[in-house]
């Protein structure tokens, strides 16, 4: 489990089928579904968005409108993750994950290795080309997946922390 690394993940608001907004203020560490992240592709610091411009016919060059902070392009980032656990839970787990990811707006995600978190997250989409590994552990019972989520990130500048207590 070396090179596997734990991660916490908060919702930010949760959405109630009345339209009511709750706070869910619970941090949850990824080993709740046995699963953590082997790669974590995060951007220092993202693409800038395009700024306002005149490209003047008559004239040379170009005209830009260069603000004192440039603002900065939300993006979408694949994370393969891992399950590892008790052989035939690997679905069951991988899918109330999903579940998590899926349902109820924006999350906050924290990766404890490169201490580097992120808010106003958001899941776009599941890989289905899973891969199962062979166990290193020489255990029979149980099961080591790799799977890959898309995940949108639309506050790319606002670094976050999550403890678990």
């Amino acid at each position: 489990m070396q090179h596997y690394k734990r991660f916490l993940i908060q919702k930010e608001n949760q959405y109630l089928n009345d339209g009511v907004t709750v706070n869910d203020a619970t941090v949850h560490d990824s080993t709740e579904w046995n699963i953590w992240i082997t790669k974590y592709p995060f951007k220092v610091k993202g693409d800038a968005k395009d700024v306002p411009s005149n490209d003047w016919y008559d004239e040379n060059g170009k005209e830009v409108f260069l603000p004192d902070k440039l603002p900065i392009k939300a993006y979408e980032t694949t994370i393969e993750f891992v399950f590892k656990g008790t052989k035939g839970t690997a679905g069951t787990k991988i899918k109330s994950f999903l579940d998590y990811l899926a349902n109820g707006g924006y999350f906050k995600m924290y990766c404890e290795w490169c201490k580097h978190g992120l808010q106003n997250v958001r899941y776009v989409s599941y890989d289905p080309n899973a891969e199962y590994i062979e166990n290193e552990d020489s255990d029979p019972e149980s099961s080591i997946i790799t799977f890959k989520v898309r995940l949108a990130i639309d506050d790319p500048e606002t670094s976050i922390i999550l403890l678990k207590e």
